[in-house]
């Protein structure tokens, strides 16, 4: 199961968070042959958020999220260098 964690997520933007997977999901990239497998797991801790899920074939590379805080756009790049 690949894991995917950013910290220092205000707790009113981890109520937004499922507006904002949707978001994410919704948006262009460029395409692979991969998918999600199932349900992702989502745990919300005080100063994170993380991301659990299984993909249909291995994935390594990178996962890119864009948030919204206090009204700037901000990327966060969330790394990790096996997903296998």
């Amino acid at each position: 199961m690949a894991e995917v964690t950013t910290i220092f997520l205000p707790s009113y933007l981890m109520q937004l968070l499922p507006l904002l997977l949707l978001l994410v999901t919704r948006s262009d990239a460029i395409p692979i042959d991969n998918g999600v497998e199932g349900e992702p797991e989502i745990e919300c801790g005080p100063t994170s958020v993380t991301v659990n899920f299984n993909t249909r074939n291995p994935f390594e590379g990178y996962l890119f999220a864009i948030i919204l805080c206090a009204k700037q756009w901000r990327n966060h790049i969330f790394l990790k260098d096996n997903f296998v």
